[in-house]
């Protein structure tokens, strides 16, 4: 792959921002869905860019990783300590769906968030080390919205604003997760659209 077949960047000022489109790729993501890592209640699309629940008993969780595809490696850069990253999340089905970012040392079988080491959106709330209530924060969610985030997140389009302010999330490394509670419900990784 030439890097004149670049397609898109996200927003200035933060890193892993390159997504493209080839003749051999229909739009290759930043990240993919960490089939290891991920609850074994979800099914990861073959693509590993959409994720629906297979077994709706609780929440579970979905963990981002860096792209695996080795002729992309030029290209795309690992999650490292300290990075800003930027991300989209599609949500096809559901609307009671955990968004955020999370170190990988928890249980898949349970929501990120409700640990010391996730941080989310949730239903109008910000939730963090707690499954049970957070301050307001946007709105809730629903199919067809297109939430982004940078511990500020969005709402088609729509800046929230900042969310967390918390040391912690600059030390170690962090990935992208979603956490869904429901049988069906359904989100895939977007391509984001670049800044003007």
């Amino acid at each position: 792959m030439d890097e004149d077949q670049i397609f898109e960047t996200i927003p200035d000022g933060f890193d892993w921002g390159i997504t493209f489109f080839a003749a051999n790729y229909h739009s290759v993501a930043m990240f993919a869905w960490d089939q290891d890592k991920s609850s074994k209640k979800l099914i990861i699309d073959d693509d590993q860019l959409t994720v629906k629940v297979k077994d709706g008993s609780g929440f579970k969780t979905s963990f981002g990783d860096q792209v695996s595809l080795v002729e992309l490696s030029k290209f795309i850069q690992p999650f490292n300590e300290g990075g800003r990253y930027y991300f989209q999340v599609q949500l096809n089905q559901g609307n009671l769906v955990k968004i955020g970012v999370s170190r990988k040392d928890i249980l898949s079988d349970s929501a990120f968030s409700d640990t010391s080491t996730g941080w989310a959106i949730y239903n109008g709330e910000l939730r963090h080390n707690s499954n049970s209530s957070g301050p307001k924060y946007g709105s809730s969610i629903q199919a067809g919205d297109v939430i982004g985030g940078t511990l500020s997140f969005s709402k088609n389009g729509r800046n929230w604003g900042v969310a967390f302010k918390d040391e912690e999330l600059k030390k170690g490394t962090l990935f992208p997760a979603v956490a869904p509670i429901y049988s069906g419900d359904s989100y895939s990784i977007r391509r984001p659209t670049p800044e003007d």
